[in-house]
């Protein structure tokens, strides 16, 4: 049986249209607003060292740094001095929490991002100045992030579709952005609004467009749909002589393009939404199709999150061999598990009762091999596992060890 709704050999494969991005008209550099942090050099001019500590801390990507020196320049009533562009700098330095526990109300108001953000933001209209894309950029990202669909549609609509005097042009990375930002805040079928908008400015969609594009039809519970973005952006028929099977061709063609040309090229984010599509429906065997096929023909190699979402998908669905071979896969690659590795196949064995034993062992082995620290959830969901199995002896030595940690940590502090 062939996998779900996935590219095999029985569909033809259509030619993908160019994805180059017109740009004829525009000279921004496209850059996404994660990958322009801190992307300045340190400048001093007349001997002027006033705003150095500051430009230090911002140079070396240190968060808490950047926003101490932002209030003691406050304090010290400097900020009217202060060039706009370094607000800028400040203000990219802002990020939303990725912890869920980001709108807990026991935060300290200037640690709150919010807070943060918004003190700079006035900071910066006091100071006239006008915000460019790289700001808006970042300040759609902060909103989505922080599931504020409400304000990151007021900064969209902020910025103008086409080049005008008085708003700042959207660019490719705006798109994606607000697309993120939509599938974030539980909105993916506001993503096909979007991309309307995109193709009507002019631009054309890129590899980063397509895979959010994807990830929207995960979120839809459509596997189809999210194959047939793949399969129209990234597959091409290929042009060789009789391999043996269309696997074959595939691979044969994609090993011979350049893909420093206009041609694009799926990437490991791709491949991760492509098997969230799948994983969310519980198609294991597509699953299987992805990691085994069609990662090798496009030349891909996992990294930790594609490891880790085949691991999490494969469990969640009842199969934690499956699940366990591919982490051993990833410890034979170059690639280091990391907690969320462990984490799924350890909640799994254990709410499950699987091999509760062997489940155990993996304590062991990401504190001894990987030098990484079991997680309290980890503990305790192990513990009641134990417990439900009536193997006191089993739950108390890990209580035991549990709260000798615990108490360790507590001295430290």
């Amino acid at each position: 049986m062939l996998p779900v709704g996935l590219i095999n050999s029985r569909i033809t494969l259509a030619g993908s249209r160019s994805c180059a991005i017109n740009l004829s008209c525009r000279t921004q550099v496209v850059r996404f607003a994660h990958a322009d942090r801190y992307a300045f050099q340190l400048q001093e001019t007349g001997g002027d060292t006033t705003w150095k500590p500051f430009l230090t801390a911002t140079q070396s990507g240190n968060k808490n740094a950047v926003w101490n020196m932002y209030l003691d320049l406050n304090a010290k009533q400097q900020l009217p001095l202060f060039p706009p562009t370094y607000h800028s700098l400040a203000l990219r330095s802002i990020h939303a929490r990725k912890s869920r526990r980001s709108n807990n109300k026991n935060v300290h108001q200037k640690d709150d991002p919010n807070y943060r953000l918004h003190f700079v933001l006035e900071n910066m209209k006091a100071t006239n100045y006008k915000l460019d894309i790289a700001d808006y950029n970042h300040l759609l990202e902060f909103y989505g992030r922080n599931h504020d669909w409400t304000t990151c549609t007021a900064y969209w609509q902020q910025m103008a579709s086409s080049a005008t005097s008085t708003n700042v042009q959207r660019n490719l990375a705006s798109y994606n952005i607000y697309m993120c930002a939509a599938i974030r805040c539980k909105k993916p079928e506001r993503v096909f609004d979007i991309l309307a908008s995109l193709m009507a400015s002019g631009y054309q969609p890129n590899t980063h467009i397509y895979t959010t594009l994807i990830k929207a039809y995960a979120r839809l519970g459509q596997p189809k749909e999210a194959d047939r973005i793949f399969q129209n952006a990234f597959s091409e028929k290929p042009s060789v002589s009789q391999p043996s099977s269309c696997s074959q061709q595939i691979a044969l063609y994609h090993r011979s393009q350049d893909y420093n040309r206009n041609s694009h090229r799926p990437t490991t984010h791709t491949f991760n939404a492509l098997i969230e599509a799948h994983g969310r429906q519980g198609n294991l065997q597509g699953l299987t199709y992805i990691y085994e096929k069609m990662m090798p023909v496009f030349l891909v190699q996992p990294d930790v999150n594609v490891y880790n979402s085949l691991i999490r998908w494969f469990c969640v669905h009842g199969e934690p061999e499956t699940a366990r071979r591919i982490f051993s896969d990833m410890e034979k690659s170059t690639v280091k598990p990391n907690h969320k590795s462990y984490s799924s196949l350890i909640h799994y064995g254990a709410i499950k009762g699987y091999q509760l034993k062997s489940t155990e062992a993996l304590l062991e082995h990401m504190k001894e091999k990987y030098d990484l620290k079991p997680s309290a959830s980890m503990y305790r969901v192990l513990i009641d596992a134990y417990v439900k199995a009536e193997d006191e002896e089993a739950a108390g030595r890990l209580r035991s060890e549990y709260e000798s940690i615990k108490s360790i940590k507590s001295k430290k502090a």
